[in-house]
């Protein structure tokens, strides 16, 4: 099933993502970049949500 493997793969990104927002990263985010990834996680918090209303449907 395809949404097994994607599913799989956004599992590994947001993985990736935590390390290097971890207050121990080796390249600690700016304050500007922390604001900005705030937005995009945001974002994308509201498409997977509107995504499991459309499963639920």
């Amino acid at each position: 099933m395809a949404a097994a493997s994607e599913l799989q793969r956004l599992r590994r990104d947001i993985a990736d993502l935590a390390a290097l927002v971890r207050p121990n990263a080796r390249s600690p985010l700016s304050a500007r970049d922390r604001v900005a990834l705030k937005s995009e996680i945001e974002a994308l918090i509201q498409s997977l949500d509107e995504l499991r209303t459309q499963l639920s449907g």
